[in-house]
């Protein structure tokens, strides 16, 4: 995967935004309405970038998380893991 390419970007994307919402909101000290705030825009950057790689080539379930909202709330990195397999697997 191209280190500077918008899969590599999406990737970052959907890690920091986990990062964020584990501890990244702590240290920031924000308050519930700069939480909401920053996963909307953090969400919105993932949208963008995830439709610039297309539908077809990213995993259901992160599609589904993404569109169902679970996305900008998961701390685990679980979504950022699972299409940075997929994109592995295209590679081979």
């Amino acid at each position: 995967m191209w280190p500077f390419g918008t899969r590599a970007k999406l990737v970052r994307a959907v890690d920091s935004l986990a990062f964020y919402n584990d501890k990244g909101s702590s240290y920031a000290r924000h308050s519930l309405d700069q939480v909401e705030l920053e996963r909307a825009a953090r969400t919105d950057k993932i949208r963008t970038l995830a439709a610039n790689v297309g539908a077809a080539r990213l995993p259901g379930d992160f599609l589904a998380a993404l569109e169902s909202g679970e996305l900008a709330t998961d701390l685990t990195g679980q979504y950022a893991d699972a299409i940075r397999a997929d994109f592995r697997r295209d590679a081979l």
